[in-house]
């Protein structure tokens, strides 16, 4: 793919040089055999959603389950640890209308927090 010099991203970077590789490692000596992003798609995310598999554990990568909703994140901040909120340890989050366009971002752990209720049972990973 062009870039905006004219050259694509290969062209770009062919001489660039590792100084240290414990900081940009080779290919062939990754620090993570499946690292960055994967694009999901599904009956929630018909157009595609994003997830940084390192973010997650190898099972939640197949994973299928019910869907718990948040329409955006004032939704999520107002329900999350509702102690009535209809939410179970394989359940899957969604958080709609965030992302490189929406609101706030792309959310990390500290913005995507789990239902208290959830974690008084145990679980840090959904």
């Amino acid at each position: 793919v062009l870039q905006c010099n004219g050259k694509t991203l290969e062209e770009n970077y062919r001489e660039a040089a590792i100084l240290n590789e414990r900081v940009i490692a080779q290919r062939h000596n990754a620090l993570l055999d499946d690292a960055g992003t994967i694009v999901l798609k599904g009956n929630l995310c018909a157009d595609g959603a994003v997830i940084k598999p390192s973010a997650a554990t190898p099972a939640l990568l197949n994973h299928t389950a019910r869907a718990v909703v948040f329409e955006n994140i004032e939704d999520y901040n107002r329900r999350i640890n509702d102690p009535d909120l209809d939410v179970r340890p394989d359940d899957i989050l969604v958080l709609k209308g965030v992302g490189p366009k929406g609101y706030p971002g792309m959310p990390e752990v500290g913005n995507f927090g789990l239902p208290l209720k959830i974690l008084q049972q145990g679980v840090r990973d959904m």
